[in-house]
Protein backbone atom coordinates (compact mmCIF):
# COMPACT_ATOMS: atom_id res chain seq x y z
CA UNK A 1 0.00 0.00 0.00
CA UNK A 2 1.10 2.94 -1.42
CA UNK A 3 1.98 6.11 1.70
CA UNK A 4 0.73 9.79 1.06
CA UNK A 5 3.10 12.21 2.54
CA UNK A 6 2.12 15.52 4.13
CA UNK A 7 3.14 18.65 5.93
CA UNK A 8 0.20 18.31 8.67
CA UNK A 9 -2.71 16.12 9.21
CA UNK A 10 -5.77 17.62 10.96
CA UNK A 11 -7.93 15.02 12.53
CA UNK A 12 -11.54 15.79 12.40
CA UNK A 13 -13.58 17.74 9.44
CA UNK A 14 -15.61 19.97 12.03
CA UNK A 15 -15.63 23.57 12.03
CA UNK A 16 -12.31 23.94 13.90
CA UNK A 17 -10.78 21.55 11.86
CA UNK A 18 -11.27 23.07 9.13
CA UNK A 19 -10.51 26.43 9.97
CA UNK A 20 -7.15 25.15 11.22
CA UNK A 21 -6.28 23.53 8.10
CA UNK A 22 -7.51 26.27 6.15
CA UNK A 23 -4.88 28.76 8.40
CA UNK A 24 -2.34 26.12 8.10
CA UNK A 25 -2.26 25.52 4.22
CA UNK A 26 -2.37 29.59 3.72
CA UNK A 27 0.89 29.37 6.04
CA UNK A 28 2.16 27.28 3.14
CA UNK A 29 2.03 23.90 4.35
CA UNK A 30 0.58 20.79 2.71
CA UNK A 31 -2.59 19.57 4.64
CA UNK A 32 -4.57 16.64 5.09
CA UNK A 33 -8.06 16.81 6.62
CA UNK A 34 -9.07 13.49 7.73
CA UNK A 35 -12.44 12.63 9.32
CA UNK A 36 -14.72 9.56 9.48
CA UNK A 37 -17.27 10.51 7.41
CA UNK A 38 -17.22 11.57 3.66
CA UNK A 39 -17.75 15.09 4.21
CA UNK A 40 -16.92 17.65 6.73
CA UNK A 41 -19.19 18.57 9.81
CA UNK A 42 -21.00 15.76 9.76
CA UNK A 43 -21.04 15.49 13.66
CA UNK A 44 -20.59 17.87 16.47
CA UNK A 45 -21.02 20.52 13.92
CA UNK A 46 -23.82 19.56 12.01
CA UNK A 47 -26.44 20.06 14.91
CA UNK A 48 -24.67 22.83 17.33
CA UNK A 49 -26.47 25.83 17.91
CA UNK A 50 -24.70 27.97 14.75
CA UNK A 51 -23.28 30.68 16.98
CA UNK A 52 -20.22 32.77 16.24
CA UNK A 53 -19.91 33.91 19.90
CA UNK A 54 -17.93 36.57 19.38
CA UNK A 55 -19.08 38.55 23.01
CA UNK A 56 -18.08 35.16 25.23
CA UNK A 57 -15.04 37.16 26.76
CA UNK A 58 -16.03 35.92 30.53
CA UNK A 59 -15.55 32.06 31.55
CA UNK A 60 -18.20 29.73 33.13
CA UNK A 61 -16.90 30.50 36.77
CA UNK A 62 -16.92 27.45 39.47
CA UNK A 63 -19.97 28.42 41.72
CA UNK A 64 -19.14 29.65 45.12
CA UNK A 65 -22.58 30.28 46.59
CA UNK A 66 -23.15 27.20 49.26
CA UNK A 67 -26.51 26.06 47.88
CA UNK A 68 -25.07 25.62 44.46
CA UNK A 69 -22.10 23.31 45.57
CA UNK A 70 -24.70 21.57 47.40
CA UNK A 71 -26.65 21.17 44.34
CA UNK A 72 -23.59 20.03 42.01
CA UNK A 73 -22.13 17.63 45.17
CA UNK A 74 -25.30 15.62 44.81
CA UNK A 75 -25.74 15.29 41.18
CA UNK A 76 -29.31 17.62 41.63
CA UNK A 77 -28.12 19.52 38.60
CA UNK A 78 -28.59 18.95 34.50
CA UNK A 79 -25.53 21.31 34.36
CA UNK A 80 -23.32 18.94 35.68
CA UNK A 81 -22.89 15.05 36.72
CA UNK A 82 -19.88 13.34 38.08
CA UNK A 83 -19.20 9.68 39.48
CA UNK A 84 -17.60 9.19 42.96
CA UNK A 85 -15.30 6.46 42.26
CA UNK A 86 -13.74 9.32 39.86
CA UNK A 87 -13.54 12.12 42.41
CA UNK A 88 -9.72 11.56 43.92
CA UNK A 89 -8.96 12.56 39.50
CA UNK A 90 -10.78 15.52 39.25
CA UNK A 91 -9.95 17.18 42.46
CA UNK A 92 -7.03 18.74 41.50
CA UNK A 93 -8.53 20.60 38.37
CA UNK A 94 -11.49 21.41 40.33
CA UNK A 95 -9.50 23.03 43.13
CA UNK A 96 -7.49 24.65 40.24
CA UNK A 97 -10.81 25.28 38.49
CA UNK A 98 -12.61 27.23 42.06
CA UNK A 99 -9.19 29.40 42.91
CA UNK A 100 -9.33 30.62 39.17
CA UNK A 101 -13.09 31.07 39.87
CA UNK A 102 -12.10 34.41 42.27
CA UNK A 103 -13.59 37.82 40.37
CA UNK A 104 -10.00 39.26 40.49
CA UNK A 105 -8.60 35.83 38.52
CA UNK A 106 -11.94 35.80 36.21
CA UNK A 107 -11.46 39.01 35.09
CA UNK A 108 -7.78 38.46 34.02
CA UNK A 109 -8.83 35.75 32.02
CA UNK A 110 -11.66 37.60 30.10
CA UNK A 111 -9.05 40.52 29.19
CA UNK A 112 -6.71 38.08 27.75
CA UNK A 113 -9.57 36.25 25.97
CA UNK A 114 -10.77 39.45 24.76
CA UNK A 115 -8.02 40.04 21.82
CA UNK A 116 -8.93 36.30 20.53
CA UNK A 117 -12.63 36.02 21.20
CA UNK A 118 -13.64 39.34 19.68
CA UNK A 119 -11.81 38.52 16.56
CA UNK A 120 -13.58 35.05 15.93
CA UNK A 121 -16.69 36.99 13.53
CA UNK A 122 -14.22 38.91 11.75
CA UNK A 123 -12.17 35.86 10.88
CA UNK A 124 -15.72 33.78 10.19
CA UNK A 125 -16.16 36.27 7.76
CA UNK A 126 -13.12 36.25 5.89
CA UNK A 127 -13.08 32.66 5.35
CA UNK A 128 -16.46 32.49 4.39
CA UNK A 129 -16.09 35.45 2.06
CA UNK A 130 -13.04 32.84 0.29
CA UNK A 131 -15.30 29.99 0.05
CA UNK A 132 -17.78 31.76 -1.66
CA UNK A 133 -19.91 31.25 1.31
CA UNK A 134 -20.78 34.63 2.92
CA UNK A 135 -24.19 34.69 2.99
CA UNK A 136 -24.21 31.50 4.93
CA UNK A 137 -23.28 34.25 7.75
CA UNK A 138 -25.65 37.06 9.19
CA UNK A 139 -24.40 39.40 12.13
CA UNK A 140 -27.60 39.53 13.62
CA UNK A 141 -26.81 38.27 17.85
CA UNK A 142 -28.86 36.49 19.72
CA UNK A 143 -31.32 36.84 22.34
CA UNK A 144 -31.34 35.53 26.04
CA UNK A 145 -34.91 35.69 27.07
CA UNK A 146 -36.47 35.97 30.23
CA UNK A 147 -39.76 35.22 31.67
CA UNK A 148 -39.49 36.95 35.08
CA UNK A 149 -37.95 39.84 37.59
CA UNK A 150 -35.00 37.17 38.94
CA UNK A 151 -34.25 36.54 35.15
CA UNK A 152 -34.13 40.28 34.13
CA UNK A 153 -31.83 40.75 37.20
CA UNK A 154 -29.55 38.06 35.61
CA UNK A 155 -29.73 39.16 31.83
CA UNK A 156 -28.86 43.08 33.13
CA UNK A 157 -25.97 41.40 35.02
CA UNK A 158 -24.54 39.54 32.11
CA UNK A 159 -24.87 43.33 29.78
CA UNK A 160 -23.15 44.97 32.43
CA UNK A 161 -20.39 42.38 32.07
CA UNK A 162 -20.14 42.51 28.43
CA UNK A 163 -20.67 46.08 27.79
CA UNK A 164 -17.26 46.55 30.10
CA UNK A 165 -15.68 45.01 27.69
CA UNK A 166 -16.65 46.86 24.55
CA UNK A 167 -19.67 44.82 22.73
CA UNK A 168 -23.19 45.50 22.04
CA UNK A 169 -25.85 44.21 25.21
CA UNK A 170 -28.96 45.67 24.86
CA UNK A 171 -31.84 44.44 27.12
CA UNK A 172 -35.28 44.86 25.63
CA UNK A 173 -38.60 45.06 27.44
CA UNK A 174 -41.87 42.64 26.50
CA UNK A 175 -42.65 45.24 23.83
CA UNK A 176 -39.17 45.42 22.37
CA UNK A 177 -39.08 41.66 22.06
CA UNK A 178 -42.37 41.14 20.58
CA UNK A 179 -41.49 43.62 17.83
CA UNK A 180 -38.38 42.11 17.23
CA UNK A 181 -39.82 38.01 17.26
CA UNK A 182 -43.59 38.55 17.50
CA UNK A 183 -43.93 34.79 17.75
CA UNK A 184 -42.30 34.49 20.83
CA UNK A 185 -44.96 34.44 23.85
CA UNK A 186 -44.77 34.54 27.82
CA UNK A 187 -41.86 35.98 27.63
CA UNK A 188 -41.33 39.49 29.86
CA UNK A 189 -38.12 40.35 27.56
CA UNK A 190 -34.34 39.74 26.51
CA UNK A 191 -30.89 40.58 26.86
CA UNK A 192 -29.66 41.29 22.92
CA UNK A 193 -26.14 40.62 22.29
CA UNK A 194 -25.45 42.27 19.06
CA UNK A 195 -22.08 41.51 18.38
CA UNK A 196 -22.43 37.49 17.66
CA UNK A 197 -22.80 35.87 13.98
CA UNK A 198 -25.53 33.49 13.20
CA UNK A 199 -24.83 30.53 11.08
CA UNK A 200 -28.42 28.77 9.31
CA UNK A 201 -26.36 25.85 8.29
CA UNK A 202 -23.04 24.96 10.47
CA UNK A 203 -22.69 21.46 8.75
CA UNK A 204 -22.96 23.36 5.31
CA UNK A 205 -20.55 26.28 6.17
CA UNK A 206 -18.14 23.38 7.41
CA UNK A 207 -18.47 21.78 4.15
CA UNK A 208 -17.77 24.95 2.09
CA UNK A 209 -14.16 25.03 4.06
CA UNK A 210 -13.69 22.09 3.10
CA UNK A 211 -14.65 22.60 -0.15
CA UNK A 212 -11.87 25.40 -0.46
CA UNK A 213 -9.03 23.45 1.39
CA UNK A 214 -9.28 21.20 -1.80
CA UNK A 215 -9.65 23.49 -4.48
CA UNK A 216 -6.49 25.06 -2.62
CA UNK A 217 -4.62 21.96 -3.19
CA UNK A 218 -5.20 20.55 -0.01
CA UNK A 219 -6.73 16.50 0.68
CA UNK A 220 -9.90 15.30 2.49
CA UNK A 221 -9.85 12.05 3.17
CA UNK A 222 -11.65 9.28 5.13
CA UNK A 223 -10.30 7.81 8.20
CA UNK A 224 -10.20 6.58 11.86
CA UNK A 225 -8.36 9.54 13.82
CA UNK A 226 -7.95 6.19 16.46
CA UNK A 227 -5.51 4.99 13.60
CA UNK A 228 -2.62 7.28 15.01
CA UNK A 229 0.51 6.53 15.64
CA UNK A 230 3.46 7.75 16.23
CA UNK A 231 6.44 6.86 13.34
CA UNK A 232 10.04 7.77 13.32
CA UNK A 233 10.10 11.51 13.45
CA UNK A 234 6.55 11.73 12.09
CA UNK A 235 3.12 10.26 12.62
CA UNK A 236 1.04 8.24 10.02
CA UNK A 237 -2.36 7.30 10.29
CA UNK A 238 -4.52 5.03 8.32
CA UNK A 239 -7.20 6.09 5.16
CA UNK A 240 -9.66 4.49 3.51
CA UNK A 241 -7.44 4.84 0.91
Amino acid sequence: MAALKTDVIVLGAGIVGVSTALHLQKRGRDVVLLDRHTRAGCETSYGNTGIIQSEAVSPYMFPHDVRALLKYALNASSEAHYQLASLPNVLPWLLRYFLASSPKRAAATARASLPLIQRCLAEHQELAAEAGASAAIRAVGWLKVFRDEAGARRAEAEGVEVRAHGLGAVMLDQAALHALEPHLTGLSGALHMRDPGLVADPQGLAQSYADLLVRRGGRFVQGEAKSLVQSGAGWSVETAQ
